[in-house]
């Protein structure tokens, strides 16, 4: 047997790197130390806001409607986002429900960083077993400042929005 099969059986062998959370996180958003993440997966796509009226019907403002969101390992589109809380994988149907926990200031026009509780349907699949979910590196997907009145109404806008998503699972005992 040569050396080069042997090296490739040693390197499958060895465990991946460990994955660590994002520079920058505010205290609040980090995970216990009973938790850890396990995979990343970068959002591409947009927020989408319909100009209403207020509960008064004096105002009008832009309200989140839905996510159209693509998640992506790598190049590879792996899952959906239809909200800001709930992510399906679209090979296994998996899904995830996340509840918000904290968040820290991402800059003008960026929805803030994120965590939040997650509980995954299903015991195999892309989302078994995640716990908690960190959003960071957020790019756009606030609601536009004006452009909403009594004359847009009813009217829909689709705004920009990219993050990674850091998933995270229970520590391996």
């Amino acid at each position: 047997m040569t050396r080069l099969p042997i090296l490739l059986l040693l390197a499958a062998a060895l465990p991946a790197a460990a994955l660590s959370e994002p520079d920058g996180l505010a205290p609040r958003l980090r995970a216990p130390t009973s938790e850890e993440p396990a995979f990343v997966l970068t959002a591409q796509g947009a927020q989408l806001f319909e100009c209403k009226p207020n509960e008064a019907g004096d105002s009008y403002a832009w309200k989140f409607v839905s996510s159209d969101v693509q998640l992506f390992d790598g190049a590879r589109s792996v899952a959906t986002q239809t909200s800001p809380t709930q992510m399906e994988s679209t090979a296994d149907r998996t899904s995830v429900v996340a509840s918000p926990l904290s968040s820290q200031d991402a800059g003008s026009g960026n929805l803030p960083w994120a965590s939040f509780s997650a509980q995954a349907t299903g015991d195999t699949g892309l989302f078994a077993g995640v716990t908690r979910i960190l959003r960071v590196n957020t790019r756009g997907g606030v609601a536009p400042a004006d452009g909403c009145d009594a004359g847009h109404t009813g009217t829909s806008t689709r705004v920009p929005f990219a993050a990674d998503y850091y998933l995270y699972k229970r520590r391996a005992a």
